[in-house]
Parts: C-alpha cells; structure tokens; sequence
C-alpha cells in the first residue's frame, strides 16, 4: 500500500473494512487534522473502541505504527488535501495570495515541529515528566526572549498541580526564592541563545542547593546544561515554533493521565479559588491575613505549631477562661466564674449557658468540657499534650452547667498555661464523635466568634462570623488566612497591598517600614529558635563532641546574617520578660582552638559525618549552611536535610538525625516552654532524658512561690547547659505589620492576633 495517502487508503478500502474499522476510518477522514493531535486512547474514546483496534487498524493500513501513521497523515494533510470550496465546489479565489502564504507559514511550522519530534530525546522527556509528578515545588524559570515561554508552561503546570512557581530569572530575589526551596524542588529553565548570563549563574547556584535542574534550550553550547540533571536540546528547535506549546501541552496531557485523582482534586480546587478572586480586591468585608508556611491541624488536642496555628484556633474556639486581648491577664470566658477549694486541688467552674456549637451541633455543656479534657488527659490519648494534664486527678460534671476539675496536687500553671491555651479550647463532643481525628483536624467545631469555612491546601484558610457568638461581635464578617512557602513573597504581598496583615518573627523590617502604605509594630520577641543535639545517636552521645560542636559554631554571625541583623542573641531557654529569664546565662562565643581540644579528648581523630536536619525557609537555610561551614572547619561533615514541615516534625520527634534546626514558638506561660525537654515528653526533639531535670521543673510547676518557682526554673535551664542539649540561637522579634487602613485591634504580649478585634476601613 501507499504510506503517503492515509485517506486515500480509507476511502478505497471502505467497503472491505468491518463495521468497527469503518466507524473509525470515518472519523478520520471527517476531521484528519485533529486526529494528528489525538492519542490512540483519544481517538479510541472518540470512537467508543479499544485501543488495540486502532493499533490493529494502522498496522492494516500498511504502517507499522500509530507514529508512523500520524506523520503520513500530517504530511497528506500538507501536500494532498484540496483547497477550500464555495458551496458551488468552486475553489475560492478571494485573498488567494494571503491563502497560500498562510498554508505555506503553517506547512513550514510543521516541518519544523516533526523535525524536532523526530530529534526529541524521549528518555529524557520523560525522566522530566517523572519529576514534575513527584516533585514537592517547581520553579519554572525564564528571562529575556524565554520569560514568555516559562510564563506559558507555569500556567499550563498550575492547572494540573499545586506548588508550581513561575520566576523571572532576571529579578532580584530569585535567589532568595529558591533558596528557600525544599529538597524535593524542581527547577524547569528555559533558555533562548545568546543564553542571558543571569540564567547561567542562576543554573550554578541551583546547582549549590542540590535542586534538580531541566534545562529547555534551542541551540548547543549551552552553558547551562553542564549544572542540568536534564536537557531537552535540539539546534533545529526554534523556542518560536509551535512545537514548544505542543511539547508543553503534551507534558500537561501526561500529568493528567498519571495522576487523574489528584489532577481533578487539584481542578476543583482551582474553580473554588476562581469563583472567590474577589478576596483580592480591597473589600471591607474581608480581612486577608498573610501566613508562614502551611497548617497542619485545626484540633486543638494536635496543635503542631504555635505560630502557624494558635491563632486560627484562637478565632474558632474558646476555653473556661481566656487571656484578655491584647494582656497576659486572665478573665472568665465559657465559664463565667469557678470557686478554688482551700488546698487549691479542686476547681468548680460555672458555664455560661445558651453558648452554641458552630454547625448546628447544639448546646455546649459541662459533657463537652468534661469530654475535651479527657480525650487529652487520657493515658491512652494519643496527644503530644497530654503531659500538660499531667496534674489531672479526675473530672466530674455536676449538673449541665457545672464541672468539677480535681487535681493530684496544687498547679499553679492551670490557669496561665493549660485552660487559656490549645489544650483548654473546647470542643463538641458530638463532632468529634462523628468525624474521626483527620476529618476533624480540617472541619472544626467550635464556639468561637469566627467558625470554619474552607481549607484549601498551601493556599488558604477561611473563617466566616458566628453570628450566635455571645460575646463582642466582629465587624469583619470574612477572615482570610493565605498560606505562603517564604517570606519574601509575604513582604510583597504585604508591599502591594495583596494582603491585609502578616504577622512574622524576622522579617526585613526596614524594607517593610520604609513603605508609607504600612505600620509596623515591633516587640520581644517571644520564639525560642536552637540547634538541638540528638544525644542517643552515636558520636551525639558523648558530651564532648557535642561541646565541640557548640564552641565551633559562630552564632553572633548566623544571626547577623540569618536575622537581618534585628534579633538579640539568646544564651538561654526562657525569652526575656518571662519569669525564670536566666539574665546570667553562660555564652558561648567561636572557638575553633577549644572545639578541636574537645574532639581530641573524645578520641576523635579524623572528623566524621553528622546529619542536620532542618525545614526549608530563607533563615533556616542560611543558618545550616553557616553550621556547616563552622564545623568543617574542625574536620566535621555536615549533611544537610532539608524535609517539609510534616516531614520534619516526624522526623525530628522519631530522632531520626544527628542536629535538628528547631523553633518553637511561645505562650505567656514558662512552664510551657520548660515542658519540652522532660523525659518522654512528645516535643523532647532531643530524645534526652535527666531524672534531675524532670525533678525540678515537676517541683517548679506545683510551687506557689513565684521566687522559688523562678529560681526553679532558672535551676532546669543550667541542667540544659551542662548536659551540652542545645546552641541557643534567638528568641527573634515579634513583627505585626498592616495597611493603614487597618486598626489593628489587640495584640497579645506573645505577638499573637485577635483577630474578632481588628477593624478595617474604606481608604
């Protein structure tokens, strides 16, 4: 048979062909053009066949494949098809010369595009189709004549998946964009010669952070193939040609069929953010609150994190007593006033009635206090809470209103550290009971002035108003909290008015300060950032090297750099302002001398290898690198793992590495802060226990003397100091920064938002 004339093979062939092949030689010969872009499951679907009968009817046809097919189609399509016909089967002859030249165009492009198919390298095109599925963040990147086609490719990506980012690499943060990147990130570069020199250096640095690389280019030499994992080259591809678009479209059409599950999550995703672009524009119904990095609960009982969670639990729920906004003082809340036996172990708290569950789920009553307590207290809880409770003796409801808590033995932290905290925010027994823990974790119950609206994945949080909340009623019916991987694209957000509020420790505070549009609040900070030891690894275990290690490591530098230069160094646990602040602590200055001594006398001779493990963000790499730098210095190699935030967390509280980069953030409560490094305690990332320790932060948590219980836990912060656990590095800076047009309400001490009490105004 003749190869060339696929049509012409169909139509001579009809009669002969049964009755399945003739419905799909009909369907050819009606639309030839759009089956040259069809996949044999396209086009079988098309036709309501198997695949295998398409396969089956080329190869009748005299081809050996659907390729082979395809390419004879095309070229029948370019050469042989008749010109277009009036009604009369006259050929038409108006604009006849811009007719010709536009099929010539078009003829030329598709020699071009089955020229660079048929020099395409599909082993590589689908490693990088690999890695676009598996990997955490894509960075597509473009500058000068490539920036269009890195813009057309991102926005194919963000169609199919999260976490696609589109950089010009051109810009001047790009490298503190990247920087922050994950391990598991992948860079897609796209270049067009002459090869701009910003994307050759921007290909080495993303070769220092050990992101994989794709480079996309149309000419050899290129400079960047040479920091690439992969390339897809060809010098007869121009980047103008449609071929591009295709190649795209193809890699999109891929992801697709790979991943359909994920892929429609992620559409119908894309339609709910679409339907509410409005969130965008300056509505005063809407408070858009700027977030670092994504949640992981919304149940008080698994809070991961303070700074990421507290405050979106602060909107949803309440506890028997509150701080007061913008105070560390504590006040009545759903309970609306308790009486304290004389030996003070006994507590009766009186609840306010008629005070609704959000959802329709009824009436909060003392079940759901007793209930909420339990299910961390409980031995069997599964909680990393549950130790707070550890003074619980039992809990008795008295009547509907009324609830008895009974302690083992005075706890003078109940009412500064447990009740107006995460693990005293009630929930509704009826919920949970319904929902399993995971469900629950994203469609909260609470009682609380904002209820849950929408959880969108790395992108956002919604709240809506309560309108049976009781109390004071918010004048912002809409809060917003938009989740975002670094601070820098929050800085800009915040710069262009994108967003309303940011609350953040470290950010670039005279960047932010300078812009007239802004208001920027200061304070103490009120985190705790360290380099934590985890002591029963080997080489961790011994108190010497861990001594080394803290006398190599230069933290005045790291925090120079890492910090902006903003925040104060901490040589202790507890933040300044706090009861127990240990204002004498020892520090620990570089010294390289010391450390080697050290090392010698633990017997080590050649250096070794340890991990660091750490999550990524600008500050968080930049002080893993300086570690690095410092300990190779005394023959220490540092490898450094890089996990996202659940990751990390597993990670470090299974003590799966030699070094963990930690921050934690805290209430107004010492023994909160104290808790940590307890034997056996969930959040002990340093998997170091020391009975004398233990001891006295247990003796510290039920002494009424505030002077003794200072001392106490002054006493607990040297036993952290002797045994070597941790590199105190800063307590950092509280930031709130806001448009002008926002009265920002009150903030707590700790930085921490209220937001039912910010008020936002027409500018």
């Amino acid at each position: 048979m003749n190869k060339n004339s696929p049509n012409e093979i169909i139509n001579r062939e009809f009669l002969n062909l049964t009755s399945k092949n003739r419905k799909l030689g009909g369907y050819i010969i009606s639309d030839p053009v759009k089956v040259t872009s069809m996949s044999t499951r396209k086009l079988a679907a098309a036709c309501s066949i198997s695949e295998a009968t398409v396969v089956r009817f080329v190869q009748k046809l005299g081809f050996n494949g659907y390729h082979e097919f395809q390419k004879a189609l095309i070229n029948e399509i370019q050469y042989k098809m008749p010109p277009p016909a009036n009604d009369n089967g006259h050929l038409l002859h108006e604009n006849k010369l811009q007719n010709m030249r536009f099929r010539e165009f078009v003829s030329a492009d598709i020699k071009k595009t089955m020229k660079f198919v048929e020099n395409l390298d599909f082993n590589s095109l689908s490693q990088l189709i690999e890695h676009l599925q598996e990997s955490t963040n894509i960075y597509v990147i473009g500058s000068y004549s490539s920036w269009a086609h890195a813009c057309q490719l991102g926005r194919f990506l963000k169609e199919v998946r999260p976490g696609v980012h589109i950089i010009n690499g051109s810009n001047s943060n790009t490298l503190e964009i990247l920087a922050e990147s994950d391990n598991n990130s992948l860079a897609v570069m796209i270049g067009q010669k002459p090869y701009p020199a910003d994307l050759v250096r921007l290909s080495k640095y993303i070769k220092e952070l050990k992101i994989k690389l794709v480079v996309i280019g149309d000419m050899l030499p290129c400079p960047m193939v040479s920091f690439s994992d992969i390339s897809l080259m060809d010098s007869s591809f121009n980047l103008s040609a449609p071929g591009l678009s295709i190649l795209f479209r193809f890699i999109t059409d891929e992801l697709c069929n790979r991943d359909n599950e994920s892929v429609s999550k992620h559409k119908a995703l894309l339609a709910r953010a679409r339907l509410d672009n409005h969130i965008f524009f300056d509505q005063s119904n809407i408070l858009k609150i700027g977030k670092w990095q994504d949640i992981t609960t919304l149940d008080p009982a698994f809070m991961s994190s303070l700074n990421r969670e507290f405050t979106i639990m602060n909107c949803i729920y309440n506890g028997l007593v509150k701080y007061n906004e913008g105070t560390s003082n504590i006040m009545p809340d759903l309970a609306k006033s308790w009486d304290i036996s004389s030996n003070g172990h006994e507590i009766t708290f009186y609840l306010q009635e008629g005070v609704m569950f959000h959802r329709d789920y009824g009436e909060m009553t003392a079940e759901d206090v007793k209930f909420t307590i339990e299910r961390i207290s409980d031995s069997a809880s599964s909680s990393p809470y549950k130790d707070m409770w550890a003074p619980l003796k039992t809990i008795q409801v008295i009547d509907r209103y009324t609830v008895k808590i009974i302690l083992k033995y005075q706890y003078p932290g109940l009412f500064t550290s447990i009740l107006p905290t995460n693990t005293g925010m009630i929930v509704s027994k009826k919920a949970v009971k319904e929902m399993s823990v995971e469900k629950f974790s994203f469609n909260p119950v609470g009682t609380g002035p904002y209820q849950f609206a929408l959880y969108a994945p790395n992108n956002r949080i919604e709240l809506t108003t309560f309108n049976q909340y009781k109390e004071m009623q918010s004048s912002i019916p809409r809060l917003v909290f938009f989740v975002k991987d670094n601070k820098v694209e929050l800085e800009e957000d915040m710069a262009t008015g994108r967003l309303d509020v940011i609350q953040l420790p470290l950010v670039n505070i005279n960047k932010l300060d300078s812009l007239s549009n802004l208001n920027v609040i200061t304070m103490a900070g009120q985190q705790t950032w360290w380099i934590g030891f985890t002591v029963n690894r080997p080489n961790m275990d011994n108190i010497k090297i861990r001594q080394a290690i803290r006398s190599a490591v230069d933290v005045e530098k790291i925090i120079d750099k890492a910090f902006y230069g903003f925040a104060d160094r901490a040589n202790s646990l507890l933040p300044p302002g706090q009861l127990g602040f240990w204002d004498n602590a020892p520090v620990y200055r570089q010294d390289l001398a010391k450390a080697r001594q050290l090392l010698k006398e633990a017997g080590v001779k050649d250096g070794f290898k340890l991990n660091l493990l750490m999550s990524p963000s600008r500050s968080g790499r930049i002080i893993s690198e300086n570690i690095k730098i410092d300990l190779k210095k005394i023959g220490i190699i540092v490898d450094i793992d890089a996990r996202d935030i659940n990751s990390f967390n597993k990670a470090s509280k299974s003590g799966d590495c030699d070094l963990y980069l930690s921050f934690f953030g805290s209430t107004l409560e010492p023994g909160y802060n104290i808790g940590w490094f307890k034997t056996d305690q969930p959040w002990n990332l340093s998997q170091w226990s020391n009975p004398e320790y233990d001891k006295t932060v247990n003796r510290a948590e039920t002494e009424m003397d505030f002077k003794k219980r200072e001392n106490l836990y002054i006493k607990a912060q040297g036993i952290i100091d002797q045994d070597c656990l941790t590199i105190w590095l800063t307590h950092g800076n509280g930031i709130v920064v806001h448009q002008t047009q926002i009265d920002i309400g009150k903030v707590y001490p700790n930085g921490e938002l209220a937001p039912w009490t910010i008020k936002k105004f027409n500018p």
